[in-house]
This record gives structure tokens, sequence and C-alpha cells, in this order.
């Protein structure tokens, strides 16, 4: 007997179906948005397969997204540049 993947009315990750669901694209540009909003930035960045092979095993080992881990190095980076010459 082949078992029923979700229950009916519920979306796969068990929440109630909307009744007027947004779709994906509207979704993505208002979260877009409201990041430019807040004054996020969005860069491209084109890696080494070394370097993209690095930044996945720090993303897995850290659990979090890609953009974090180099926000944090690039925090990091920007911290001992600013401690190293107070006079700038």
């Amino acid at each position: 007997m082949a078992k029923q993947p979700f229950l009916p009315g519920l979306s796969r990750r068990g929440r109630p179906r909307s009744k007027n669901p947004v779709p994906a694209t509207t979704r993505a540009s208002n979260s877009r948005k409201r990041r430019l909003a807040v004054g996020v930035k969005r860069i491209e960045l084109f890696l080494p397969p070394e370097i993209a092979a690095d930044l996945e095993l720090l993303t897995q080992h850290f659990r979090v997204p890609r953009g974090e881990v180099i926000a944090r190095l690039v925090a990091r980076a920007a911290r001992r540049v600013r401690t190293a010459s107070p006079a700038s």
C-alpha cells in the first residue's frame, strides 16, 4: 500500500495551505525589496573551484548560508585592519 506523502489541506511542511497562495516569484521579489530597504547589498562572486569547495565546507560546518560565512570573514578582516591602523 502506497503511503500518502502529506495530509490533504496541509503543505509538505505540515502547515495549512493558504486560501490565496502567493507565487514564489512574488515572495522572492518582496523579500529582495525588504532586504534592499534595510541596506543589504547583493554582490556576485566568481570563485575558483577549490575556494568554492572550501566555502561549501565552511557552510556545512557552521550550518549557515554562504552569505553569512563571507560576511563573517569580511567583518573579521575589516576588524583587523581597523585595529592595525587606528589613524584611518
